[in-house]
C-alpha cells in the first residue's frame, strides 16, 4: 500500500510536467509457461492500480520485454499478448495500452496483431543509415512503432548499437536524420531511451579518433612481383601490424586465453597492379571448415575499399585440411569485390605456432596503383576452438562499421625510397 502511494505521487508529479508514465516488465526467461503466469499477475496488479486511481494517476500502458532471441518463441509471444489484451479488455479500465519490445534480428519474423497497440524495436544502430536499414521494412508494414535508442556502454560488435561512444551531439544529429526519413510515415512514433541514467550522463561530444585510434598502415612497394610461396624472406623489411590486444576483440572475448591461443601479425606490400598480404597467425587449436559458405572455423576476412567506399572488396580466407605442411585455402569474394579484383593467388602453410597465409590480390583498375591511390581497410581474424560454441573475433579496427568510412583504417601506398 505504501509503494502504491509513492507510485501515485510520482505519476501525479510527472503528469504536471506533461510526462506520461508507462509500466515495463520482462526478463530473459519470461517466455516459459511458469513466468507467463507471473506476467499475468503483474498485469492484474497494474489494472487494479489504475482502477483505484482512475482519473488521477494511471499507467498509460504496459510494455512487455520478452527478450526474444529465437524465431520459434514468437508464436508463444503472440499467445501471451492475446491473453494480456483479454485481461485488459475485461477490466473496468480498458484504456491501458499494450506494447512489446522486439530486437531487430527478430523483427523480420514478427508482425503486430490486433492485441498490440504499439511496438518498440531495439538493437537498432548508432548511425542513421543503419537505423533506417534495420527498421524501415518493419515500420512500413506495422503500426505505431517506436525505436529504442541505447546509451549504455557495450563492448565488441555491440558498440555499434549504442551512442555511448559518440556522445549527445552525434546522437541528436543521427536521430534527426532518421526522423526526417520517417517524416511522412504516420506509424513512426519516435524514439525511446533504454536507460535514462546513462543518457543523462552522456557527454556532448566524444572524440572517437582519440579513444579508439585508427591505424595508418604503410605498405612497401615491390620493384618485382612477389613469389607466392608462404616463405617470409621477402617480407623482412615490411613493417608489421599486430593483432593481439584484448581491446581488439569484437566478439567472444571470454573464450580468449592469451596470445598463444590466438594472435596475428600481418604485412602489406604493393606493385602497380597488386596488393600483397602476408599473415602470420598464432593458434594453438586449428579448426578447419571445408565448406565454401560456412565460416564457423578459423578464418581471416579482408575488407578493402577504394576511396569512395562504393567499391568494397570482402575477401574471406579459410585454411582447409592440412596436407603435410601445406593447407588448402577456401576463398570467398563478395559480388561487389569481383568487379574490382581478379582471382587472388594464395598459399596457406603450417608453422610451428599455427599457420601463415600469403596472398596476391590483382586489381582491375584502369590505371596502375600508385601512392595517389587511396584505400581503406579492415582485417578480421576469427579463432574457433574445439568444443567452444562461440568463436573469438579480432579486428584491427574495433569500431568498424561497413557504412562508415571513418571506422576504416587508412592504407598508404609508399613509394620506393
Amino acid at each position: 500500500q505504501k509503494s502504491a502511494k509513492l507510485i501515485e505521487k510520482f505519476i501525479v508529479s510527472a503528469e504536471k510536467k506533461n510526462i506520461s508514465i508507462h509500466a515495463i516488465t520482462g526478463w530473459p526467461e519470461v517466455m516459459t509457461k511458469k513466468n507467463n503466469e507471473k506476467i499475468i499477475k503483474i498485469l492484474k496488479s497494474i489494472i487494479i492500480f489504475n482502477s483505484e486511481n482512475s482519473g488521477k494517476a494511471e499507467f498509460k500502458s504496459i510494455l512487455l520485454n520478452p527478450y526474444i532471441k529465437e524465431q520459434k518463441t514468437l508464436p508463444n509471444l503472440t499467445i501471451l499478448n492475446k491473453r494480456m489484451k483479454e485481461k485488459i479488455n475485461a477490466s473496468k479500465n480498458s484504456k491501458l495500452a499494450l506494447g512489446v519490445i522486439i530486437p531487430v534480428p527478430m523483427s523480420k519474423y514478427f508482425s503486430m496483431d490486433s492485441s498490440l497497440d504499439y511496438c518498440v524495436i531495439e538493437e537498432v544502430s548508432d548511425y542513421a543509415p543503419g537505423i533506417i536499414d534495420n527498421t524501415a521494412s518493419f515500420v512500413d508494414k506495422n503500426r505505431k512503432v517506436l525505436l529504442e535508442i541505447e546509451t549504455n556502454q557495450f563492448y565488441g560488435r555491440q558498440r555499434n548499437l549504442s551512442f555511448y561512444e559518440e556522445g549527445l551531439n552525434e546522437m541528436e544529429k543521427e536521430l534527426t536524420t532518421v526522423a526526417q526519413y520517417y517524416n511522412k510515415n504516420k506509424e513512426f512514433k519516435g524514439f525511446i531511451i533504454s536507460d535514462y541514467e546513462t543518457f543523462s550522463k552522456l557527454p556532448n561530444k566524444t572524440n572517437l579518433s582519440e579513444k579508439y585510434p585508427l591505424l595508418t598502415i604503410n605498405t612497401q612497394k615491390m620493384l618485382f612481383p612477389l613469389k607466392i610461396d608462404g616463405i617470409d624472406n621477402e617480407w623482412i623489411d615490411v613493417h608489421p601490424v599486430n593483432i593481439y590486444k584484448p581491446e581488439q576483440i569484437i566478439n567472444g572475448w571470454k573464450n580468449w586465453h592469451g596470445e598463444r591461443d590466438c594472435s596475428m601479425l600481418y604485412r602489406v606490400a604493393w606493385d602497380k597492379k597488386n596488393l600483397y598480404y602476408y599473415f602470420n597467425i598464432t593458434d594453438e587449436d586449428l579448426v578447419f571448415e571445408n565448406k565454401q559458405n560456412n565460416f564457423k572455423g578459423d578464418s581471416i576476412m579482408l575488407n578493402i575499399a577504394l576511396e569512395n567506399l562504393d567499391q568494397l572488396l570482402n575477401l574471406t580466407i579459410k585454411p582447409s585440411e592440412k596436407q603435410d605442411k601445406r593447407y588448402g585455402s577456401i576463398v570467398s569474394i563478395s559480388s561487389s569485390g569481383k568487379s574490382i579484383v581478379g582471382i587472388p593467388e594464395m598459399i596457406t602453410m603450417q608453422t610451428d605456432t599455427g599457420y601463415c597465409i600469403e596472398c596476391k590480390i590483382p586489381f582491375k583498375t584502369s590505371q596502375n596503383l600508385s601512392p595517389a591511390t587511396k584505400f581503406h581497410t579492415i582485417i578480421t581474424l576469427t579463432d574457433k576452438d574445439t568444443g567452444e560454441e562461440e568463436s573469438t573475433v579480432f579486428s584491427d579496427a574495433p569500431l568498424s562499421n561497413p557504412l562508415r568510412k571513418e571506422t576504416f583504417n587508412n592504407l598508404i601506398l609508399l613509394p620506393v625510397f
